[in-house]
């Protein structure tokens, strides 16, 4: 016997009459494997975004992978410092700090994706 999935053909071999596994279980495992094989190719993104008015949160400036950090959390940075940069379709857009300060946390790791306004780091 065998069942068409998604147009994936399915063998059923044999199952034991006493087996608890049903036709539902087959294709509820079935199908919460094809889930975790998208969320593995598509990573899921959830990430938290820059406080509006709050001038201690530096956020990304537009979508785009981080290719380049040049902080540190504990680093003191001057007004135009670079601190990380993020290319999107073939261009680098390095973000400056916009106020002197001192890092408090990095939200960001080489190879992230950010969507804008995505919470880079925040000053102290």
């Amino acid at each position: 016997n065998s069942l068409i999935v998604t147009n994936k053909l399915i063998k059923i071999h044999k199952i034991v009459q006493n087996s608890s596994i049903s036709l539902f279980e087959l294709l509820f495992k079935s199908t919460l494997n094809m889930i975790f094989k998208i969320l593995q190719i598509y990573e899921l993104h959830v990430h938290p975004k820059a406080a509006k008015g709050d001038k201690n949160q530096i956020g990304a400036p537009m979508p785009g992978t981080v290719i380049d950090i040049r902080i540190k959390v504990g680093d003191t940075v001057e007004k135009g410092a670079p601190l990380v940069v993020l290319s999107a379709m073939k261009m680098e857009m390095v973000v400056q700090a916009p106020k002197a300060g001192k890092i408090k946390t990095l939200d960001v790791t080489q190879g992230m994706r950010l969507e804008g306004d995505d919470l880079v780091l925040t000053l102290e």
